[in-house]
């Protein structure tokens, strides 16, 4: 029997395996060890396990911001003594995207969430994987880093009059209030993402498509560019915004001499399937 977690700062996929290959889901919160407290994830999986009466042989769990020593440990540690007689296993989101979306083979990987994460994967590791600069200074072609362009290119008045008329209209809102918003929000990464479903909805619009283009491409740019590709030029996503916007990161991957592999919305499947084929 084994438990997988795919964690991420918005949700948290859990799937139980049985040994006769039956799979449970549950969806929780998700959790970010570098921004909340470890007692808050400890109580939530806590509850998980009394309601489920999981008791898995192994746990896997997969996440965001464990890159880090400090984090991991904590993370470990909590979920060691929740799970005290199971064998813990616990790897990066990336390291999770990769073996979903690539299994045995090898070949630059990504996350295009809220965030955004990308490395070179050889089995059963990412081997290469540049430093993630976090919301502020970095996550090109994210979902917070595609609000944050549109926001500024709608405060801005970069985008035709008639757009703008018809986006502040949609959204019930104006500048003043945007701009109060994203100096006074506790989470200003969600809520730059959160523009994102009217972005698709627009996406037929050739200004929306060249913001959504123009941030991918600055992920190639400034992320891709930085990754040694062992002269692969095979690339494979995971997330949202990759898989809502994948007629526009196709053209960008093309663009930039890439091929693209694959895309999937969730690592969750692809997960189920290598650790299926591994018990």
């Amino acid at each position: 029997m084994i438990l997988i977690a795919d964690n991420g700062s918005t949700s948290l996929n859990w799937v139980y395996i049985s040994n006769t290959g039956d799979i449970k889901k549950v969806v929780d919160v998700g959790y970010n060890p570098n921004y909340s407290d470890i007692s808050v994830f400890e109580n939530h999986i806590k509850k998980l396990k009394s309601e489920h009466t999981f008791s898995p042989e192994e746990v896997y769990f997969y996440s965001t911001g464990v890159g880090n020593k400090i984090s991991y440990e904590k993370v470990f540690n909590t979920l060691c003594t929740v799970f005290s007689s199971s064998k813990v296993f616990v790897e990066t989101d990336l390291t999770g995207a990769a073996r979903a979306a690539l299994g045995h083979d090898s070949g630059i990987v990504a996350i295009l969430g809220t965030g955004a994460n990308a490395g070179y994967y050889n089995h059963p590791a990412i081997i290469n994987q540049p430093l993630s600069l976090g919301y502020l200074f970095g996550d090109e072609g994210s979902g917070a880093y595609i609000g944050k362009m549109f926001l500024k290119a709608l405060l801005e008045k970069k985008i035709s009059q008639e757009l703008c008329d018809i986006l502040y209209h949609d959204l019930n809102t104006d500048a003043d209030s945007i701009l109060h918003e994203i100096y006074n929000t506790a989470k200003p990464a969600f809520f730059f993402a959160s523009f994102l479903p009217l972005l698709k909805k627009y996406i037929s619009n050739s200004e929306i498509q060249n913001i959504i283009k123009q941030s991918f491409q600055d992920f190639f740019n400034s992320i891709v560019s930085r990754i040694d590709t062992q002269n692969n030029k095979t690339i494979s996503f995971i997330g949202s915004v990759a898989y809502n916007f994948s007629t526009q990161l196709k053209d960008v991957c093309n663009k930039n001499g890439f091929s693209l592999h694959s895309v999937n919305s969730s690592p969750i499947n692809g997960l189920i399937k290598y650790h299926s084929s591994h018990k």
